[in-house]
């Protein structure tokens, strides 16, 4: 499952950078930058460095994901897990279970920030041309279908650290 994450987050994060630096020239100079909890948007600034890291973001996210994921592989008293002192007392080849699983974890959290971001992406693009007043139902999902994935992976880890 890791790999088709890491695919997908590669194949989206590609498709979407390139799409997202597309539409530059096409919208506005006024984009919407944040938005209130019902989605409406609340500030609004000119088309600069605000939007080019919110196209930039599921990469960044990603790089970091991925680095703090190989910086804890190599530093493994950086992990923040529950029963931590049992956990580095196990062997490695004992270990690898939990690895996976964080490898798992990470790339799911990737893909995720990445849709995420892009929707974001999406919705400020639809707010600016005037296709929509706020921001698509598709991020609500997004987020809720993140949060549902964080107490998964979350589970899995607790059930091998048990």
């Amino acid at each position: 499952m890791k790999t088709t994450y890491q695919i997908l987050n590669i194949v989206l994060i590609a498709v979407g950078t390139i799409w997202g630096f597309s539409t530059w020239n096409s919208i506005p100079d006024k984009i919407p930058v944040h938005f209130s909890f019902s989605g409406e948007p609340d500030r609004w600034t000119t088309k600069g460095i605000e939007l080019a890291i919110i196209i930039l973001l599921p990469l960044l996210m990603s790089l970091f994901l991925y680095g703090m994921f190989v910086l804890s592989r190599k530093y493994p008293t950086l992990l923040n897990i529950p029963n931590k002192e049992k956990f580095l007392s196990l062997s490695k080849e004992r270990q690898k279970p939990l690895w996976d699983i964080l490898n798992e974890f990470i790339s799911s959290l990737a893909l995720l920030c990445s849709i995420l971001f892009f929707s974001l992406y999406y919705s400020i693009v639809q707010v600016t041309i005037g296709t929509n007043a706020n921001l698509n139902w598709f991020m609500a999902l997004v987020f809720i279908f993140f949060i549902l994935s964080c107490i998964f992976y979350i589970k899995k880890i607790l059930r091998i650290l048990e």
